[in-house]
């Protein structure tokens, strides 16, 4: 992101915080506000413009969820130069992170516990709008920050899929693919059981590897 300082000539860069499969994450100030914020960016160049990138959907679907309690809430969407961006709440270390910073090499069972309690209120919370996630796992999970701090947030909304349709309620037949979707070591047997993947996520975080990993972090 060389060729980019400013998102929305408001939100200047300040560091490169992480980067997935189809976007690159960085942390932004407000100029005016001075609040930290974090910004995703996507490139446009590799689909053609009727189709839908990752961010627009993940922008889309977290304005439909209206920024409940941990869900991040979608600031400001739009283009910038060859990129597409979404500019969203700045969070704090993943679970993936804080597990690897434990000496124990995993996390205290009460605080795994009380995690997978909020993850299962935004879960319910999520497929109640029709959603489901497919990609629940430790580095999709981060702490807030300040008065959120004991909050667990879920991110990375990209790959979320409609399960049924809003008014009739009635399941909309899944694709057929041989393609994975999600992460091949949290993935549910179910192509739409979040709630089997937060149970290895759960257990990953107690145990800090699954007995079909090589090692821990796999």
């Amino acid at each position: 992101m060389s060729d980019i300082v400013h998102i929305d000539g408001r939100y200047a860069l300040k560091e490169h915080l992480g980067a997935g499969s189809c976007a690159t994450v960085y942390c932004m100030q407000d100029i005016i506000t001075k609040q930290i914020v974090a910004v995703k960016l996507e490139p446009t160049t590799h689909k053609p413009m009727s189709h839908k990138t990752h961010l627009e959907h993940e922008y889309q679907v977290l304005s439909e969820l209206g920024g409940a309690t941990g869900l991040p809430w979608p600031i400001w969407f739009g283009r910038e130069g060859s990129y597409q961006a979404m500019v969203i709440d700045n969070l704090g270390p993943s679970l993936d992170g804080l597990l690897n910073a434990s000496p124990d090499g995993a996390l205290p069972l009460h605080h795994v516990a009380a995690l997978g309690l909020q993850m299962i209120t935004q879960l319910k919370y999520i497929h109640s709008h029709h959603f489901i996630h497919h990609d629940i796992k430790p580095q999709n999970m981060l702490m807030g920050l300040m008065e959120s701090k004991d909050t667990v947030f879920l991110i990375d909304f990209g790959i979320v899929k409609q399960y049924r349709h809003p008014s009739s309620h009635i399941h909309i037949p899944k694709e057929k693919t041989d393609e994975l979707v999600g992460t091949l070591a949290f993935a549910s047997l179910s192509w739409r059981d979040d709630f089997e993947a937060l149970a290895y996520t759960l257990l990953f975080l107690c145990n800090g590897s699954l007995p079909w990993l090589v090692s821990p972090g796999n």
